[in-house]
């Protein structure tokens, strides 16, 4: 509430993180016991006992805390865009679709305990005739109850008649709360729990004595920094994603690294007071904004709220049915989904965002959360270094202006058919940064023009005898921003490779620190500082005067 800018983000225990801090601490808990049954040790000081996992698992929030910490100062907010927008909605979707199959289970009254995910699909197919009518109408009525006000405050205008008051009251009166007051009032009264409907029951009403989490041992603390990173990671992709989503919809913008500062700062204090680690909660976000959240001090309410709960009201929700929590948890998933983004793709014709989205809801609700949101990055990862691999270029043209006092322009030949080429001469534009990655390949794209006259042609290709062989070469370097040491190294070998060959070269418009850059590394001179000048027009005149054009020659 502090210092995050998210309006709606819902910060607690989530269910993926739990998830690996459940994981990280059973492999503690095994490794104790085997090293015990090793030393053949007394079991009364193994860490098993509770006392011992939940140091574990707040030393982990602390080291979690840290860790997102220093990203958010060192300013890492960019690692939550290294997921497309394809992407991150499909792993969204993935996401709810979990959800929603883990209520499933609840919400008929049928135990299933040794499955997860879409693994609990067979199981509820197998033992359906054994679903509990009573839980069933609980869970399900939640769910048509929480849509269908949802799309009745879509429908009630902006200015309502007294025709709509009664709709007013539902969009005024947050609906969950009201299915949750009904559902303990009716279960209460009626004693529906001893007709087999699961309720809530009881549960301690304590708070945690603050204190600084502290792992003596050196060993442990060790095993916890690569669950802690791999949490801190997992945890603020899936928060900004559910952020990004909220964000979107009430048309506010969110600083990344500012949640990042926010998150660490949450789970070094939650850590002082018995917390493991937190994140960003995808459903009890969608829950928070559907109960009409707008500003952080929502956040503080809530933990506010929750202590008085916690403290003076825990016994009312004794009788809160567990189907009703999870058919809550299942409307929220439910409008996780958004058809209007495939909608989108489909008339646009992007059908490789569309695979790609796919893929991302399909790897995640297969294989897991944490493998889906690892198998998006590396293909999102995949894209970006394929993508600012393949260099932006242009094949400019000469266009001869129809006044005879004007000085020709030169454009590219892919965009202007009027443009033509001068024979023997090949005039780029590079159109982005030079680096170490692109730079091989622009060097490819030069050497391939030489031998074959097209820069889309197969290098096993031959240039055809009708067209003059290269004699001047001259490289717009107008539209580089900048380039670093590898590239300038390429780059200038290159040129000399051209000027052993008696090829002219020629560099137009540099300009700012490119031109500096080109100074240090000695390429001015090595071309002459005569062959540097403001504009192609005028390296054309200089080097070659007037020259006819050509019909065809060095394509793109």
């Amino acid at each position: 509430a502090i210092f995050g800018n998210s309006r709606q983000l819902a910060v607690g225990p989530e269910a993926l993180v739990s998830l690996v801090v459940g994981t990280t601490l059973r492999e503690l808990s095994q490794a104790a016991v085997d090293s015990s049954s090793s030393s053949s040790s007394s079991s009364s000081s193994s860490p098993q006992d509770m006392a011992h996992m939940v140091l574990y698992a707040t030393t982990l929030a602390f080291l979690v805390g840290v860790f997102t910490l220093v990203l958010g100062l060192l300013r890492f907010g960019f690692l939550a865009e290294i997921l497309s927008r394809p992407l991150t909605k499909g792993f969204v979707a993935a996401i709810a679709l979990t959800l929603m199959v883990e209520q499933l289970d609840t919400m008929l009254g049928i135990p299933v305990d040794d499955a997860r995910s879409w693994h609990k699909i067979p199981i509820i197919l197998e033992h359906i005739q054994e679903a509990q009518w009573l839980t069933m109408i609980f869970g399900f009525a939640t769910v048509v109850f929480l849509v269908g006000t949802s799309l009745l405050k879509k429908k009630i205008p902006a200015n309502p008649t007294r025709l709509h008051t009664l709709f007013l009251f539902l969009k005024l009166f947050p609906p969950i709360l009201l299915v949750v007051c009904i559902s303990i009032i009716l279960t209460k009264t009626l004693r529906l729990s001893s007709h087999g409907l699961a309720i809530l029951g009881a549960f301690p009403a304590t708070l945690a004595t603050p204190g600084i989490p502290i792992t003596v041992s050196p060993k442990i603390l060790g095993s916890l920094v690569a669950p802690a990173i791999i949490i801190s990671i997992v945890g603020f992709v899936e928060s900004m994603a559910v952020s990004k989503q909220c964000a979107t919809r009430h048309n506010y913008t969110i600083s990344s690294n500012r949640e990042l500062v926010a998150l660490g700062v949450s789970n070094i204090v939650g850590s002082m007071f018995g917390c493991w680690p937190i994140f960003g909660s995808i459903t009890r976000t969608i829950i928070n904004d559907q109960a009409g959240s707008r500003t952080q001090v929502s956040g503080a309410v809530t933990a506010v709220a929750i202590m008085i709960t916690i403290l003076l009201l825990s016994p009312v929700f004794v009788y809160l049915p567990k189907a009703v929590m999870s058919g809550i948890i299942f409307a929220a998933a439910f409008k996780l989904f958004e058809v209007s983004e495939v909608i989108f793709l489909i008339k646009m014709r992007s059908y490789a965002d569309l695979g790609l989205m796919l893929f991302a809801c399909a790897s995640t609700f297969i294989f897991g959360a944490e493998a889906g949101l690892l198998l998006s990055i590396g293909v999102s990862l995949f894209l970006v270094i394929r993508h600012t691999t393949v260099p932006r270029f242009s094949i400019l043209g000469k266009v001869t202006s129809e006044r005879e006092d004007e000085p020709p322009r030169f454009k590219d030949i892919s965009v202007f058919p009027e443009a033509s080429l001068i024979p023997g001469v090949l005039i780029m534009r590079i159109e982005e940064s030079l680096y170490f990655a692109n730079m091989g390949q622009i060097k490819e794209i030069f050497l391939r023009i030489e031998k074959v006259g097209n820069a889309q042609e197969h290098p096993s290709e031959t240039r055809s005898l009708s067209e003059p062989a290269l004699s001047t070469i001259i490289v717009d370097c107008g539209h580089i921003p900048s380039i670093d040491a590898s590239a300038i190294q390429t780059f200038a070998e290159l040129l000399q490779q051209y000027l052993d060959k008696g090829v002219r070269v020629a560099l137009v418009k540099l300009h700012g620190n490119f031109k500096v850059s080109m100074l240090r590394a000695g390429i001015i001179q090595m071309i002459g500082p005569d062959h540097v000048f403001s504009s192609v027009a005028e390296a054309i005149d200089s080097l070659l005067g007037k020259q006819p054009v050509a019909s065809s020659s060095y394509r793109m």
